[in-house]
């Protein structure tokens, strides 16, 4: 009798259990599918800024918009002499940037103090979308890859230039303008003592940033009846306006072929192509995190006298976006002044240059961290 209830129980709940809503299994590729919407990462945002001027309120509503929208990190650059501590700096550094800016108002404020309300649309990061349009805000930088005889190491030399090649096709792929080698040993001329005075000495041929390092490879023997190679490439680059390091980038490839020298040449290409893909973009995000912090113009005019000179320099201190003026001088007509700016080369021209001279310059030559222009007589 035991054993009969024993049954009907069981079979009761077989009953109950094949009855009940089963879970609907997602298939395996659906788990792992690409959602239907990317989210946003762009925003609109509306702040105030207040100062005891126009470029003063735009700059405190610039750092807000960043704060409230990405934050910020900060970070100090300590300069010492002789054990004696002689500069400190903050910066600020933020993934974010500003894409547009809308003024909604602007005026006095309290008598002592200037307003300004203001719509910004604020890129919480720098996805790879987003590379293209700033590199065509910047005005196409020039590059220069430079990669001498010395840096080859290894069973390297400099006669194969498939390093060299990859690069340069990996930049020019994010749209930048390039110098090979060969056109910086025609421009360069002259030794230098080191790579950051190198650099900067490139300035004034219109190269931007400035890009070095060594290569090395090596056979590694038989590997499943074919011959393997490894190679390492270690990068730095730099800026040429200040000759300061933008970033350092190391990569390490492994590559197999019948030739123990087509598998060097391969193994380098590749850890190059991966380099100069994670080099365009570390420059443009220091090209972004600097220009929070107002970046460096350097402005090159042609046939002014010293009244408009005077004029001039007067005239930039007062304009909206341009933070100081740094260095500046004038000799036989020809005016150099850096200046310290939030605004991108494009919006420098707009914003700062054209209303001045009244559309009557002719632009000689554009970088996004130079400007060479003429006066139209």
């Amino acid at each position: 009798m035991k054993k009969l209830y024993l049954l009907i129980t069981l079979i009761a709940l077989l009953f109950f259990v094949s009855c009940s809503p089963q879970q609907s299994e997602i298939p395996y590729y659906q788990s792992f599918s690409t959602p239907q919407s990317k989210v946003d990462d762009t925003i609109k945002i509306t702040v105030e800024g207040i100062g005891y001027d126009y470029n003063s309120a735009e700059t405190d509503a610039r750092l807000k918009a960043l704060q409230q929208s990405v934050g910020f990190k900060l970070y100090g650059e300590k300069k010492v002499s002789n054990f004696t501590l002689v500069d400190k700096s903050i910066f600020t550094k933020t993934l974010g940037y500003i894409k547009s800016e809308n003024i909604l108002s602007k005026g006095p404020y309290q008598s002592d103090y200037y307003k300004v309300e203001i719509e910004f649309t604020v890129s919480k990061n720098i996805p790879d979308d987003d590379f293209f349009y700033i590199i065509r805000k910047m005005n196409k930088p020039k590059v220069g890859v430079w990669l001498p005889s010395k840096a080859y190491k290894g069973s390297l030399s400099f006669e194969d230039r498939s390093a060299e090649i990859a690069l340069l096709s990996k930049l020019k792929e994010y749209g930048f303008d390039v110098y090979d080698t060969e056109r910086l040993n025609e421009i360069i001329k002259t030794k230098q003592k080191d790579i950051p005075q190198l650099a900067k000495s490139l300035k004034k041929y219109g190269v931007d940033v400035l890009l070095t390092g060594e290569l090395y490879g090596e056979s590694t023997g038989e590997v499943y009846g074919l011959l393997g190679a490894r190679a390492k490439v270690n990068f730095k680059v730099y800026w040429t306006q200040t000759g300061k390091i933008i970033s350092s980038y190391s990569d390490e490839r492994g590559a197999s072929d019948i030739s123990s020298m087509i598998a060097v040449k391969k193994a380098v290409e590749d850890a190059s192509l991966v380099s100069g893909d994670e080099i365009s973009k570390l420059i443009i995000k220091d090209w972004m995190n600097q220009l929070a912090n107002g970046l460096p113009m350097e402005l090159f005019i042609n046939k002014m006298n010293y009244d408009q000179y005077a004029d001039f320099i007067s005239y930039l201190k007062k304009s909206a976006g341009i933070i100081d003026i740094g260095s500046k001088s004038f000799e036989d007509g020809y005016v150099d002044v850096v200046t310290n700016t939030f605004l991108q080369p494009e919006d420098f021209y707009i914003r700062i240059l054209k209303p001045y001279f009244k559309n009557k310059i002719n632009i000689i030559n554009q970088s996004f961290t130079q400007m060479t222009v003429e006066i139209k007589q």
